[in-house]
């Protein structure tokens, strides 16, 4: 990768924890709207995740090799879509 293409990796990666970050813990898990439906079950696995791209949010992560870069783009990405469709979940 040249110098850009880092750039870019790292801009992604940023923004797709930034996106994913926006979400409330809190409103993912139980929201009056949803009735006796509520995301409680989860809230361990969405504790950690929360934990992990705060971390991450603070890391300098330009510094990591391309590889882990991609790697860790790969796992965000996924991550920040499902908080989405459990935030717009109706």
């Amino acid at each position: 990768m040249d110098l850009n293409d880092v750039g870019d990796a790292v801009k992604t990666l940023n923004n797709e924890i930034l996106k994913a970050l926006e979400y409330r813990e809190e409103e993912l898990i139980n929201k009056s709207e949803w009735g006796s439906i509520t995301f409680k079950n989860a809230q361990t696995d969405l504790d950690q995740i929360f934990d992990i791209l705060t971390t991450l949010s603070v890391l300098p992560i330009e510094q990591l090799p391309d590889s882990v870069l991609a790697a860790i783009t790969k796992s965000v990405v996924p991550i920040a879509k499902s908080l989405e469709s459990i935030q717009t979940y109706s």
